[in-house]
């Protein structure tokens, strides 16, 4: 039952996130806004619940995203090739960069093809295992 759930939720991340990711947020002051990151502009862009542009932050560095969440506090954003996940505030200040992502048996995550946040639990899809494993860490 536990294997078919995480094969699952693997399918979700990948089907989801590609080169358009898309999140709705909840909370009092950012309630219905869509994020999207672009890696050739290297910048998440946000938009309002009508798709009216309200404003974009710069990654700070040359990014290759490989999934994007949102949180009432926070934006993340995982690396998929530099294995490293990143928040940000809803404004791209006081980014914070997590130590390397790594596997049960200590390798290097470098083919990150999705996030999600569920709670506490940071869930991690990625395709450089064979076969392809879903990773749970704790924020």
């Amino acid at each position: 039952m536990r294997i078919r759930k995480q094969k699952k939720a693997f399918r979700f991340i990948q089907n989801f996130v590609l080169l358009f990711v898309l999140i709705v947020m909840t909370g009092p002051s950012f309630a219905q806004q869509y994020y999207t990151v672009d890696t050739d502009e290297n910048a998440i862009f946000k938009y309002n619940i009508s798709w009216n542009y309200m404003g974009m932050f710069s990654l700070g560095y040359n990014a290759n995203a490989g999934g994007l969440d949102v949180t009432v506090d926070y934006v993340y954003m995982v690396d998929s090739t530099n294995g490293y996940a990143y928040r940000y505030n809803h404004f791209g200040g006081n980014r914070t960069q997590s130590r390397r992502l790594k596997s049960v048996t200590g390798d290097n995550l470098n083919n990150i093809q999705g996030l999600a946040l569920d709670g506490n639990d940071f869930w991690i899809a990625d395709k450089s295992t064979s076969p392809n494993k879903l990773f749970r860490y704790s924020l």
